[in-house]
């Protein structure tokens, strides 16, 4: 009977990220550039933004397909 090693040992989670984070800074079109790599890779892709104005606080977050198309989104 011949068998297939299987590594018992789980692969961490942290170990490859599923996050990325753009920060626009200064220079937008290195923020761009970024923004469509990570679209190009991924199946999902998920903006959000936050500001503050008199005391207040707000957020917004927006899901894209591949074809830029709005999934889902929230604003709070």
């Amino acid at each position: 009977m011949s068998g297939q090693t299987i590594d018992p040992r789980p692969l961490l989670p942290w170990r490859t990220k599923s996050f990325t984070e753009i920060e626009i800074g200064l220079d937008r079109e290195t923020a761009r550039e970024q923004a469509e790599t990570v679209g190009s890779t991924s199946a999902i892709v998920v903006y959000s933004d936050a500001s503050g104005r008199e005391g207040h606080l707000g957020a917004t977050v927006v899901t894209l397909d591949k074809n830029l198309e709005v999934i889902e989104s929230q604003q709070v």
